[in-house]
């Protein structure tokens, strides 16, 4: 409990009040009911493939967001459990071997390394840190090795504001990676590649703190809404 304290003072100092407000209560109801048994559950998954999936980082723990483009809306990394990843993939409907699931600040690569298990045209990873993008790298390595993964594995050093976006359908999956000042550009960008590539795009929104961008968007509908996961689809250009 004292860390998780620890953590929020940090919060509030680097993004100030109301962002801690907003984000850090979540964070706390976490660390003092759940954390103990989701680190067990982290555990498990890291030592049946041996990697390392787990922790709490924050942004200003790591060296190479301090003057990266976009860091200041960067959320914390921690990884979504199996049985999460699981249910949220479970919502996808479209035809998985012509769809990309694309993981959207990827981190360590768990997600990705549950997706892969699916049968998806290509599981592709974007992250902004190289501290996490390297771990990542090694995870997907060792994964590999279990011959689980039957689904290409890819994880890209990039911002997600600026990679290119892959041709076809494309899942893209957010574990509450940004905060709104990234995420509204992140949509608005989706809603023009949308508007000009004329294919079909799921979002698979985890933990959905502002899941209202989604809501206001006009270029997608929203077709589940839980307090764990929001879902929306692109609705058919004209």
């Amino acid at each position: 409990m004292s860390n998780a304290i620890t953590h929020v003072a940090r919060f509030l100092r680097h993004y100030g009040v109301s962002k801690t407000l907003r984000e850090a209560t979540p964070f706390l109801k976490e660390a003092i009911f759940h954390r103990d048994a989701r680190l067990e559950r982290e555990e498990a998954f890291d030592v049946r493939y041996g990697v390392d999936t787990g922790g709490e980082i924050w942004p200003w723990e790591l060296d190479s967001l301090k003057h990266a483009a976009n860091a200041e809306g960067a959320y914390f990394y921690q990884a979504i459990s199996e049985r999460g990843m699981e249910t949220a993939l479970d919502h996808i409907d479209t035809a998985l071997p012509a769809t990309t699931l694309i993981d959207i600040g990827a981190g360590k690569g768990r997600a990705m390394m549950i997706a892969a298990r699916r049968r998806f045209k290509r599981v592709l990873g974007v992250e902004l840190s190289s501290e996490l993008h390297a771990i990542g790298m090694r995870n997907i390595a060792q994964f590999k090795r279990s011959g689980e993964a039957v689904a290409p594995l890819d994880l890209r050093h990039a911002d997600a504001l600026t990679f290119d976006l892959p041709p076809g359908p494309l899942a893209l999956f957010l574990y509450n990676p940004f905060l709104e000042a990234v995420l509204a550009p992140f949509v608005a960008r989706i809603e023009r590649h949308v508007a000009t590539q004329r294919v079909p795009v799921t979002i698979l929104y985890a933990n959905p703190v502002y899941g209202h961008v989604l809501e206001l968007s006009k270029a997608f509908k929203v077709t589940h809404a839980a307090p764990e996961l929001m879902i929306a689809v692109s609705r058919p250009s004209s």
